[in-house]
């Protein structure tokens, strides 16, 4: 068989057959059976095909499984051949599932402690957002007691600061009005003093012009009297009555 592009098929492999007989590989000996025939480049097949010695080539994904002059026996034997292969590759992967078994199952194991794992870890990550959200929840509400905490203690302290400033302001008019009473004090103490000479009856002297008088009492000697109007009396009485009922 002359392929009809032999570049496109160069890297095919071919088989050759003579007189219904596939060639074996190395050209030792033919056989009836594909699977035991040789494998010819299409360079190599091409040099002993079509040549009048009855050898053709054909490619080996296209020849039967048996070749046209294959024995009937060969072609059962290599059935029963194929059989007894196919139960020996059986019963060796059986063996090697058998032998494999073990380790299959300590894997499948492992698989289900991983996934045990898993679960439990998906558990614990519920868990951790769980606490989580409540740490956050508990974090907000902190902050906001301390906000609500600080504004009072703003508050408080704005408002001890206006009753400071307050108390300043208090104090400086009570110092104040504690300089006028004095102040006062010192003005009406002459007529108090006076007065309390009248009370007593140590007038010695009494002398008046207009409405001007004259007290003399016992002054030490060399003091000069004092000269007083009765309005000036009439306060300083006065203003000795509001001071006692102020004491009382």
């Amino acid at each position: 068989m002359n392929p009809a592009n032999p570049d496109a098929l160069a890297d095919a492999p071919y088989v050759l057959l003579k007189r219904g007989l596939f060639e074996r590989p190395g050209h030792h000996g033919y056989t009836g059976v594909l699977r035991h025939a040789g494998r010819f480049s299409h360079k190599e097949a091409s040099a002993y095909a079509g040549h009048g010695d009855g050898v053709t080539m054909m490619l080996a994904s296209e020849a039967p499984v048996y070749s046209p002059a294959c024995w009937h026996e060969t072609q059962v034997e290599d059935l029963l051949d194929l059989l007894r292969i196919e139960r020996e590759a059986k019963a060796a992967a059986e063996a090697r599932a058998a032998q494999l078994q073990p380790k299959l199952d300590e894997a499948l194991a492992e698989v289900a402690l991983l996934r045990d794992r898993i679960d439990l870890m998906h558990i614990e990550r519920g868990e951790l957002v769980r606490k989580n959200s409540a740490l956050r929840d508990a974090a907000t509400a902190s902050a906001e007691e301390s906000a609500r905490e600080l504004a009072s203690f703003n508050w408080w302290q704005n408002k001890a600061a206006d009753n400071a400033n307050k108390l300043t302001q208090e104090r400086a008019r009570a110092a104040q009005l504690q300089a006028e009473v004095e102040a006062k004090d010192r003005a009406l103490k002459p007529f108090a003093e006076a007065l309390a000479i009248i009370e007593r009856d140590e007038v010695v002297a009494f002398h008046t012009c207009g409405d001007e008088f004259e007290i003399c009492s016992t002054l030490p000697s060399g003091e000069a009297p004092a000269l007083l109007t009765l309005g000036d009396l009439r306060a300083a009485r006065a203003a000795t009555a509001r001071e006692g009922q102020a004491d009382g």
